[in-house]
């Protein structure tokens, strides 16, 4: 999406794990911890953690809400003055919603609700399978339905590859009698981070191995043994593409590292 637009948004009206950061005034904000992997990891500085975060049920917020002591009006106007706040800055707004489409619920603000306040249509996510997948999908669906949400189309997560072509096929089939499409499905893969994932975790930049940033290692080894021990794993073939990860101040590791990379080169 952020090659395709200029500024992309991202919403999520109801939280319900939440982290601290510092908000624009540097005080500390309780937000979502998914707000805050997006807007670090995506670098969306341009929007706001409370419009990004407006509801945040944290410990006790549901017993106050039933106790009366929590305005619903407000809840939904928080929701819909951050929507408003992002759509004015960004080309393109992701709104997520808290697990299945009735959870938030008992406080008012389902999913599905919440989507029709905002006037957006939904894509709902599954995980793979087709039974018991599609039994899951139906209630979704039928809460949309309820709320006349419209279900652009479902993505299925988590598809092992070896089950993709014959699980695309009858999940189709059977979206067909909502008349509703399968976007695409999503293949489960194991995998560890690249360079540039690490990059932007630890917001650095690489010294060196630019042309490496997109190398995907079959391991990674965190060393903190002996430099003989070192030595007799780093020659084996099974760690021939492994990312070693070591402590700046073993320069006795680094040196081994180079020796290494020198011989085989």
């Amino acid at each position: 999406l952020q090659t395709r637009f200029p500024r992309v948004g991202y919403m999520k009206p109801v939280g319900q794990v939440d982290e601290v950061v510092l908000d624009a005034n540097g005080q500390e904000a309780h937000v979502d911890k998914d707000v805050r992997l997006f807007r670090e990891y995506f670098k969306l500085h341009h929007c706001d953690y409370y419009d990004m975060s407006p509801v945040m049920i944290r410990s006790g917020y549901t017993k106050r809400f039933l106790d009366g002591e929590v305005d619903p009006q407000k809840q939904l106007a928080d929701i819909q003055r951050g929507f408003s706040n992002l759509q004015r800055v960004n080309d393109f707004m992701v709104v997520e919603g808290t697990g299945h489409c009735g959870v938030g619920s008992i406080i008012g603000l389902d999913n599905a609700w919440v989507a029709k306040q905002l006037g957006l249509d939904m894509v709902l996510i599954c995980s793979a399978g087709l039974g018991s997948t599609f039994d899951e999908l139906m209630l979704n669906q039928l809460k949309c339905e309820q709320h006349d949400v419209k279900i652009r189309g479902v993505i299925m997560n988590r598809v092992r590859p070896s089950l993709m072509d014959k699980t695309r096929e009858y999940l189709e089939k059977a979206l067909a009698r909502w008349n509703v499409p399968l976007i695409g499905c999503v293949p489960y893969y194991t995998y560890f981070p690249t360079l540039a994932d690490l990059e932007n975790l630890f917001d650095s930049q690489l010294l060196t191995g630019h042309e490496e940033r997109s190398r995907r290692f079959d391991s990674i080894q965190l060393v903190a043994t002996s430099l003989a021990s070192f030595l007799q794993k780093v020659h084996l073939p099974e760690f021939q593409n492994t990312l070693w990860i070591l402590h700046a101040t073993r320069t006795d590791l680094l040196q081994g590292v180079l020796e290494h990379i020198e011989e085989h080169k």
